[in-house]
């Protein structure tokens, strides 16, 4: 009767690491996803941030150029040039 005990209770103990190894392994996988959104989102990031910096220098470049037009055409509203 003792084996029979012991027995169950090495049963119970693999299922109980076994379900330990799979928590685990889920836990990873849910991790490296979550760590993979962030790479995304950060690249996002870095895109989203030179497509402003490019922006905002057109954006420069825009107004040097119309500085460098008379008064009189400046203060002309646009639809009327």
């Amino acid at each position: 009767m003792s084996n029979s005990k012991s027995g169950q209770n090495s049963l119970v103990h693999v299922n109980c690491c076994e379900s330990r190894d799979d928590a685990y392994r889920n836990m990873v996988k849910k991790l490296d996803a979550a760590k993979a959104k962030v790479d995304n989102l950060t690249q996002m990031r870095s895109e989203l941030a030179s497509e402003r910096h490019k922006v905002k220098q057109s954006l420069e470049e825009l107004n040097c150029r119309m500085d460098s037009y008379e008064p009189k055409l400046r203060d002309m509203p646009s639809e009327a040039l």
